[in-house]
């Protein structure tokens, strides 16, 4: 049973859920907070850990569980801490807890399925809250969300009645928050000076401003909010990711790129890391968007995709040294993973020159994976080694599954002529030129062949339409 007050009122503080598609909004993280700070916990990190631990030791344990829950919004952790709140309210029930606590739990998740978007069934909860308690010390606040779906106004009035009894932070950015959305925006921009003053130490009040003039596409004044509240408390960095968004509308390449740094900083999750490298790459800056992949490793070393787009990265830019390096990394660091791993290092060998490693770690990685477009890199591999049967052979392969594939088709052509099958290499050569006539290099590849054969004549003009037809290729002017 939850007995002591400390117990009861655990259970009163809201929560959300936070979608990337979605704004930052303060007033969910200063409800959040708030009650944090009421159970002791100096931070959520912390609050977080204490709470799995005595969950471990007792997974029925309701406060932990409330504890948890909240930790878990702090973070960011949204989805799961709805689902710790439902489990919560579960418990709770069979624990036959009072009326009170239970009309918190409704309260809670009402909050949570609100901010989901889910209003039908926060309607529910919040009906059930103001049932079983309707003289909660945050009765106000439930019946404030409650109205918004029907009544603005109303709601508007909750949210005094709100200050009046809590007069807290809180109480002040919900309302400012409500107020903008009314779009009530100098009454917003008043209530949070009000609260300034009132509570001068508060990273809410600036991180609701940040807020505010993001949404008003003001991305300046967003980002001196929004590093405001983070001196004063490091939370809710992905509303840079918005600030980025709304300079890069404007053009503002370097400034987007510097919001997306804060988003790492201040947010740094997955996604962060990858949008700020992606950036960065597609700006030429490899170096950096390479220590960017380096950071996301560190802070998730289990994930592999931060190493593998490291390799493609330095791929596409062809540094292939650095390539076979990250390479090389993968696989004496991820052991456990498939043998696609070799793929890469198979690449980099490819266009290091270094054919036999390449051939080896196409083996490795392919095996009996026909559908491979890689069977054509492997091949190419095959061609220099003047290994012209298994040439031919991978040629085959992919032309069964790709009907046509010029290269597949050139590469096989070449390995005939190499074994001296000089009929066959020129039938292949004529098949190609019915749909490739003003392709050079197959123009080209028919000359060598005739010259093979002994027709000299007809090889020097073919040698002479693939160098036009390469000229008018390479020319500015193109095919006018």
């Amino acid at each position: 049973m939850l007995k002591s007050n400390t117990a009861i009122s655990l259970l009163l503080a809201p929560a959300f859920v936070f979608f990337s598609s979605l704004p930052a909004k303060a007033h969910q993280y200063a409800h959040s907070y708030k009650h944090l700070k009421e159970l002791g916990a100096p931070d959520a990190a912390s609050a977080l850990a204490a709470a799995e631990t005595r969950l471990k030791k007792n997974p029925a344990d309701l406060k932990a569980l409330w504890i948890k829950a909240e930790a878990l919004q702090f973070k960011g952790k949204y989805l799961d801490s709805e689902k710790t709140f439902a489990t919560l309210l579960e418990l709770a029930i069979k624990q036959r807890v009072s009326q009170k606590a239970l009309a918190a739990i409704y309260a809670e998740w009402g909050f949570v399925q609100s901010s989901s978007g889910h209003a039908d069934e926060s309607l529910t909860s919040f009906n059930k809250a103001i049932e079983l308690n309707p003289q909660a010390s945050e009765i106000h606040l439930v019946k404030a969300w409650k109205s918004w779906h029907t009544s603005k106004k109303e709601a508007l009035a909750e949210l005094d009645s709100y200050i009046d009894t809590a007069k807290d932070e809180d109480s002040y950015v919900n309302k400012a928050h409500f107020l903008f959305e009314f779009k009530r925006t100098e009454d917003a921009f008043k209530t949070l000076k009000d609260a300034e003053r009132k509570f001068p130490a508060s990273p809410f009040i600036n991180f609701e401003r940040a807020y505010m003039y993001a949404m008003k596409a003001d991305p300046e004044n967003a980002e001196k909010y929004a590093d405001l509240a983070q001196k004063k408390l490091n939370f809710a960095g992905y509303i840079y990711a918005d600030i980025a968004t709304l300079y890069k509308r404007q053009l503002k390449l370097d400034k987007a790129l510097d919001a997306l740094r804060k988003v790492c900083r201040y947010w740094g999750r997955p996604e962060s890391y990858s949008v700020l490298a992606k950036n960065l790459q597609d700006r030429g800056k490899i170096d950096e968007a390479a220590k960017v992949f380096d950071q996301g490793h560190a802070a998730f070393p289990k994930m592999e995709d931060f190493v593998d787009r490291k390799c493609k990265m330095y791929r596409a830019a062809g540094r292939w040294k650095e390539a076979l390096a990250t390479a090389q990394y993968k696989i004496d660091h991820f052991p456990n993973a498939n043998n696609q791993r070799y793929l890469s290092r198979a690449l980099c060998y490819e266009a290091l020159g270094e054919y036999r490693k390449a051939v080896a770690d196409f083996d490795r990685a392919i095996a009996d994976k026909t559908d491979r477009r890689e069977i054509v890199n492997r091949a190419k591999c095959n061609l220099a080694l003047k290994n012209f049967q298994r040439v031919i052979d991978d040629a085959n392969l992919c032309l069964n599954n790709y009907p046509g594939h010029i290269t597949a088709m050139q590469l096989r052509t070449r390995a005939k002529l190499g074994l001296g099958k000089l009929q066959e290499a020129l039938a292949d050569a004529d098949s190609m030129l019915k749909d490739s006539d003003e392709n050079p290099e197959v123009v080209k590849l028919r000359a060598e062949i005739l010259q093979k054969l002994g027709r000299t004549k007809e090889a020097a003009a073919e040698f002479a339409r693939a160098a036009k037809l390469h000229a008018l290729n390479e020319s500015p002017e193109g095919d006018r």
